[in-house]
């Protein structure tokens, strides 16, 4: 689900391009909002990642669940995480455009339901400000993504595996939404070249968590389909069906005694 807030959407991306992007418009962005001058940041995004501040935004996403496993609430919870700092990064990244900071300390939170919504400080300045993509994906890799999954992975014991698939999921799919779009086509190709077709990556001294995070494939009639790499295992919590991506072909035994 889509919630909005103020100066939250599509247009903290479009601000930061030369003319307006089609996907700006058009591929949804979850929650990085924009706050102008005067106006509270809120929480700051750290404080949502302590140990106290995870055990509050964990139980208010999953209020309600009968089964409220913490790792299945995390997990998913990452994902509303990440739709909210990835894709405004990304899609200047892909155009060479300037972005807002996207390290923790720069950012505020907001909660709404359980569903986090990221606040950048405003600043108009870089509208328009040239940038090079591959600098400000490696910026969000190791001052955003490095840290929070750090913090998900410690908190709930889940491996940064995890984590790390499904941040790599949401940037496969707005690379291929950009991919498909004249003016970031060739931007989008890169990175994809860059941060997902690449085994080992010196981000990571070693092994790329994200490499190819979906695998294409077929599914029982034959229908192509996208397949994860790794399970976002919200397979935990019984009040959850797999997903349409997950490798699995039924859920763990584990998890169908609950039922």
């Amino acid at each position: 689900m889509t919630r909005t807030l103020p100066y939250a959407g599509p247009a903290a991306v479009a601000r930061r391009l030369t003319g307006l992007i089609p996907p700006a418009a058009g591929i949804p962005v979850y929650g990085m909002g924009l706050v102008p001058p005067g106006r509270t940041m809120g929480t700051s995004a750290n404080a949502v990642l302590t140990p106290a501040g995870l055990d509050a935004a964990l139980a208010e996403y999953a209020a309600g669940w009968g089964d409220p496993d913490p790792r299945a609430a995390a997990t998913q919870f990452s994902k509303y995480w990440f739709r909210a700092a990835i894709p405004p990064v990304l899609v200047c990244a892909a155009a060479d455009r300037a972005a807002p900071a996207i390290e923790l300390p720069a950012l505020g939170a907001e909660m709404d339901g359980g569903i986090p919504y990221l606040l950048a400080r405003d600043a108009p300045g870089i509208a328009v400000a040239p940038a090079d993509g591959e600098s400000l994906m490696a910026r969000l890799v190791d001052e955003h993504l490095v840290p929070v999954i750090a913090a998900l992975a410690t908190h709930t014991g889940l491996s940064p595996r995890v984590f790390w698939a499904n941040a790599g999921t949401v940037i496969a799919w707005y690379l291929d939404q950009l991919r498909r779009q004249p003016a970031t086509a060739a931007g989008a190709r890169a990175l994809a070249a860059r941060w997902l077709e690449t085994p080992d990556h010196p981000a990571f001294s070693g092994r790329n968590p994200m490499h190819n995070p979906l695998i294409a494939t077929t599914d029982a009639a034959g229908h192509a389909k996208q397949q994860r790499r790794v399970c976002c295992v919200r397979y935990l919590s019984s009040d959850l069906d797999l997903c349409a991506s997950c490798p699995l072909s039924k859920a763990p035994a584990a998890r169908r005694a609950k039922r």
